[in-house]
């Protein structure tokens, strides 16, 4: 039995809470009646029979973002479906990916998905006699693949000193990026405008997370996004301050205060003393 993703973030989805619950069923059974590159072989009337009511052509009712791409009269492709299942792309030599690029050459579907979704997603290099497309082969580049993701480059400029060239990131969503809080909180403390208003990094964190979820929302630096989510919230006069002992509150109260009086005081204190 396959076992597959499912996007639990759907339900909050307006398009997909509005359908009656038939068509609701018919989105799920689409999604795991589609073989592994996500293309369903046409069958409306087994649709309905397994559903328990008539299912009509869902390009009636599905949204315009929900694309269906006809290969056939009696096949259909689903990018959505390959998309959300192979989030860090098809470039990859294990079996079950090799698979998948199989199924879309049988599909005559590489060039439709390299158009959608880049060469990052899916690489092609060349095209075959029969105008058939294959894909690039990968295992010559094994080791470069394998140093890819490892630190920062670095490049001499003018003998003067290193700069640090960093990869390109791409897109995904903010359950994939590998960020965690202790990484939020740091980004607060060292950021003076952000540090001194006391953010709660938990809350904000979860904020991010629950929106990417939600929203299939992809960002390439979800750190950055979360530093703008809570500027805009200081703007907005609605910041979430981190929930801290009043101990600890009042000693920070205290602290500004001293260092508002030392600003003020401390250069008459320094003029007074050089007159005298």
């Amino acid at each position: 039995m396959a076992k597959r993703f499912h996007d639990t973030g759907i339900w909050q989805k307006q398009w997909f809470r509005k359908l009656p619950p038939d068509q609701k069923c018919f989105v799920s059974y689409l999604f795991d009646s589609c073989d592994n590159a996500g293309v369903w072989d046409v069958d409306l009337d087994a649709a309905s029979f397994y559903i328990g009511s008539e299912i009509v052509d869902p390009r009636k009712w599905l949204p315009n973002d929900f694309t269906i791409i006809e290969i056939s009269p009696d096949k259909w492709f689903l990018p959505k479906f390959l998309k959300f299942q192979y989030e860090s792309g098809l470039n990859s030599n294990k079996p079950a990916i090799k698979s998948v690029r199989n199924l879309l050459i049988k599909h005559n579907l590489t060039v439709i998905v390299n158009e959608l979704y880049g060469n990052h997603y899916l690489m092609i290099s060349e095209s075959l006699s029969n105008d058939k497309l294959i894909i690039k082969d990968k295992d010559k580049d094994k080791d470069k693949d394998k140093d890819k993701d490892k630190d920062k480059d670095k490049e001499i400029k003018g003998g003067v000193g290193e700069k640090e060239i960093a990869h390109p990131r791409a897109k995904c969503l903010m359950k994939n990026s590998g960020l965690t809080t202790d990484e939020v909180k740091e980004m607060i403390r060292s950021t003076p405008d952000l540090a001194e208003n006391t953010p709660d990094a938990d809350y904000y964190f979860n904020a991010a997370l629950d929106w990417s979820n939600a929203n299939s929302e992809m960002k390439a630096d979800w750190l950055a996004t979360i530093r703008n989510f809570i500027r805009r919230d200081l703007k907005e006069g609605k910041i979430q301050r981190e929930k801290i002992p009043k101990i600890q509150r009042d000693w920070h109260e205290q602290e500004r205060i001293r260092q508002e009086a030392d600003a003020i005081i401390g250069p008459l204190l320094t003029k007074q003393k050089v007159e005298t």
